[in-house]
């Protein structure tokens, strides 16, 4: 942080953050979205039976290292900062 020139160096870490970085935090931004609004939500309304839905959750990793390395790398490419850029370009927005 004490090195960033820019913005978009404070936010990316000067860009220099490999893949395996960028699948866990998107990973843990995830769970903890889901984990603290989602989840119990989903539980108070369907009832106890829809707690184990807590086991897809061991999925999301697995997902993200099959898709958020394309992302990660168009990212370092394109020079975006957020996804909302990558879609903006992507569908001509």
């Amino acid at each position: 942080a004490r090195d960033a020139k820019t913005s978009t160096d404070y936010f990316l870490a000067g860009r220099s953050i490999g893949v395996w970085v960028f699948v866990l935090a998107a990973t843990a931004t995830s769970f903890s979205g889901w984990t603290f609004v989602g989840h119990p939500g989903k539980i108070f309304t369907d009832g106890l039976p829809y707690a184990f839905a807590s086991f897809y959750a061991l999925t999301i990793p697995l997902t993200g290292v099959l898709f958020l390395r394309r992302q990660w790398v168009l990212g370092k490419v394109y020079r975006y900062i957020t996804p909302g850029e990558m879609y903006s370009d992507y569908y001509g927005g």
